[in-house]
């Protein structure tokens, strides 16, 4: 059988554990979210230069040139 000592130092584990999980998910989700987007983004245009620069280019006469 637990002592209600035990039971109080438990609990207050429980509390600091629940604690550290919200400040956790607030921090995830202050952060998180914003840099996966910006990682997207800059992501998408790194992709849009590099096909711009290695796609063949076309000339005034319609023949291409590279």
């Amino acid at each position: 059988m637990e002592t209600e000592e035990e039971r109080q130092i438990r609990w207050k584990e429980r509390i600091e554990m629940m604690k550290k999980e919200k400040r956790r998910r607030e921090l995830m989700f202050r952060w998180g979210i914003p840099a996966m987007a910006l990682t997207a983004l800059l992501a998408g245009v790194g992709i849009g230069f590099g096909a711009g620069a290695f796609s063949p280019r076309r000339s005034r006469h319609g023949t291409e040139e590279n």
